[in-house]
């Protein structure tokens, strides 16, 4: 499972660059995958290796060019189901729950997204560009302002 979990964060790959020839490794198989806060060596003994790992990292970095069009919210306890085409966030980068309620001890709840979808018109949907984050816990409301 540890091995695993190590080549999931790996292909995590928007900042990461594959670097032939490990400075600190002397194997002519060995690779370093190079992240501004986190570099591991993987030693790829045969070109079968080789060519798994090069074809996982260019399909994850082919699904990461794919924009974000939509995020949705699953209460687990309500019963609620990820919806078609969503894929729900199970784990953060750095390796935590994705449950963003886990500290406050309650129901689980689960953030979503979706690559590349299409609208009611079956036209592609627009990337999310942005996302705002607010937090009521004295539970106000909020109220959209007029221009």
């Amino acid at each position: 499972k540890e091995q695993d979990k190590n080549f999931r964060s790996a292909i995590q790959l928007e900042n990461y660059k594959l670097r032939e020839r490990s400075a600190e490794n002397t194997d002519p198989n060995a690779f370093d995958l190079v992240h501004p806060t986190n570099t591991q060596t993987f030693v790829l003994k045969t070109e079968c290796e080789k060519a798994a790992w090069i074809k996982a990292i260019r399909e994850s970095i082919m699904s990461a060019e794919i924009p974000i069009t939509d995020l949705c919210v699953i209460h687990v306890d309500k019963g609620d189901k990820i919806p078609l085409g969503y894929t729900p966030i199970q784990e953060s980068y750095y390796g935590h729950t994705g449950n963003v309620n886990a500290e406050g001890g309650g129901r689980e709840i689960f953030i979503c997204y979706e690559r590349g979808g299409l609208d009611k018109d079956n036209k592609p949907k627009a990337p999310i560009t942005n996302i705002a984050l607010v937090f009521t816990d004295n539970g106000s409301l909020l109220k959209r302002r007029a221009p």
